[in-house]
């Protein structure tokens, strides 16, 4: 029976892609002999705010979808970023292969505040693995399920994401951000509150624009 393990050696921009993607290195490791046919895996990707620390700037820009500092025990929770599907190939022992994430520019999404909002550093990442690897039995090929309790963990690059975003947005997209009310500093929504109260409108947080998101991509 197969023994696999899984392990993230990098994250880099792809040049030329239709969308901002970032390329995952990922080694499998099989530790049995037995020469393994293909994989088809299943990773589910989760951000752990709590395994970083943030500036005064970074929290002041992280306050809509975590609140304040003094309440971050009970905020500062993981978060699904994406699962994604790839194929690998047949290897003995082990091998590496790309994995292709698509890095999104919706601000809607949790993923895309919290990396936009971070200045560098690192984003903490923690991928479940499952699927199915086909390993060559006495009878035939024999697919072998693999159990969502393989996991590996990885310090991503704040720099990554911000090249996978560059390679076709060469600006800094946080100004639009904040002008839509997304990411803006904590000071800058408590003005706006203030501002649509004297008015006797909707505040921001009313209205929408500045509740904690909790959703990601898919």
């Amino acid at each position: 029976m197969p023994e696999l393990r899984f392990f993230i050696e990098g994250f880099e921009p792809v040049e030329h892609a239709l969308t901002p993607t970032l390329r995952m290195k990922l080694r499998a490791v099989n530790a049995s002999p037995e020469p393994v046919h293909a994989i088809w895996l299943r990773c589910q990707l989760q951000i752990e705010p709590a395994r970083r620390r943030y500036t005064a700037a970074e929290a002041d820009h992280l306050f809509p979808l975590f609140t304040a500092p003094d309440r971050w025990d009970q905020t500062l929770r993981p978060f699904l970023w994406q699962h994604v599907v790839t194929m690998i190939s047949g290897f003995t022992g082990t091998t590496v292969s790309d994995v292709l994430l698509p890095c999104s520019l919706d601000l809607s999404l949790a993923a895309t505040q919290y990396c936009q909002s971070l200045a560098d550093g690192a984003v903490p990442i923690d991928a479940q693995f499952s699927g199915i690897v086909l390993i060559q039995a006495a009878s035939g090929l024999e697919a072998v399920p693999i159990p969502w309790d393989l996991e590996a963990r990885y310090a991503m690059p704040v720099a990554a994401w911000k090249a996978a975003i560059r390679t076709l947005y060469p600006g800094d997209p946080r100004p639009t951000a904040q002008r839509r009310g997304v990411g803006a500093p904590a000071a800058e929504l408590c003005g706006r509150e203030e501002r649509a109260a004297l008015r006797g409108a909707p505040a921001p947080s009313e209205a929408g624009s500045s509740r904690p998101i909790t959703e990601a991509a898919a």
